[in-house]
C-alpha cells in the first residue's frame, strides 16, 4: 500500500529543521528574500543552503578542491532536507506535495571538475529495460541500479517514469504497481499507458508526448 510523504520521511529516519520555530536561513543572508511565494497550488521556495540548525554550514568549500564527492553529497542532502522544511513550513504537510516541477541546483567547485551530476542528482533511480541486463552494467548508465523486471525496479519508488514502447511496457500489472510504489505518481512521456486504469488506483498521472 503507498504511503504518505511524512510517513516515508519517518521510514528513512530524515532530520528535517522546524522552520516555524527557527527563521528561515535565507532571511539571515538577505533581508529582500522571501523563503516561498505561492501562487494557486503553486509553491515557490527560496534559495536553501546545507545549514545545520545551529546556523553553521556543513561542508564549506569548493567540491573538487578542498570537498570530496561524499562532503558533497553529504551537504546536498543536508540542503534538500532543507527544502523539504522550507516546503513543509508553507504548506503544513509534506503529504499535500503532488508533483515536483521543477529544481535548480548550484554546486560550488573547482575550475576543473565536471562531475557536478555525482552531488546535484540526490535521487535514487532503478530502471528496468528488456534490452539491458542488470548483469551488464554499462559505463553509461553509472548512477542508476539496473533491475530484472520492471515491478523490481518500482519497489518502494516515489514516481514511475516510463520512457520507451516496450509492449510489457503497456500491460503492467497496474494493481501491483500500487502494493508496491512508495507513492503514486507516474509520468508517461510516450502516453503508452491506461490512464484510466492508474487514476482508479488513485495514481497522479501526467502524460507527455504524443497523444
Amino acid at each position: 500500500m503507498a504511503v504518505g510523504a511524512e510517513q516515508r520521511v519517518r521510514e528513512l529516519g530524515l532530520a528535517i529543521q522546524d522552520f516555524s520555530a527557527e527563521p528561515y536561513a535565507g532571511v539571515r543572508y538577505a533581508t529582500s528574500m522571501k523563503p516561498h511565494h505561492q501562487v494557486g497550488n503553486l509553491l515557490l521556495l527560496g534559495g536553501h543552503v546545507p545549514e545545520r540548525a545551529d546556523g553553521t554550514l556543513l561542508h564549506p568549500g569548493k567540491l573538487g578542491a578542498d570537498v570530496s564527492v561524499e562532503q558533497g553529497v553529504e551537504a546536498a542532502r543536508l540542503m534538500a532536507c532543507n527544502c523539504l522544511a522550507g516546503i513543509r513550513h508553507a504548506v503544513g504537510s509534506l503529504d499535500r506535495v503532488k508533483h515536483l516541477a521543477r529544481s535548480l541546483n548550484f554546486v560550488a567547485t573547482a575550475a576543473d571538475f565536471y562531475d557536478i551530476y555525482l552531488v546535484a542528482n540526490g535521487a535514487t533511480v532503478t530502471a528496468y529495460d528488456p534490452a539491458v541486463p542488470s548483469s551488464r552494467q554499462s559505463p553509461d548508465l553509472e548512477g542508476i541500479e539496473v533491475r530484472d523486471d520492471p515491478f523490481a525496479a518500482c519497489e518502494g519508488a516515489q514516481v514511475l517514469v516510463v520512457l520507451t514502447e516496450w509492449d510489457e511496457f503497456r500491460w503492467l500489472d497496474v494493481d501491483k504497481l500500487a502494493d508496491l510504489m512508495a507513492a503514486r505518481k507516474v509520468v508517461a512521456a510516450r502516453n503508452l499507458l491506461d490512464r484510466a486504469a492508474f487514476a482508479r488506483r488513485g495514481f497522479d498521472y501526467l502524460g507527455v508526448g504524443r497523444s
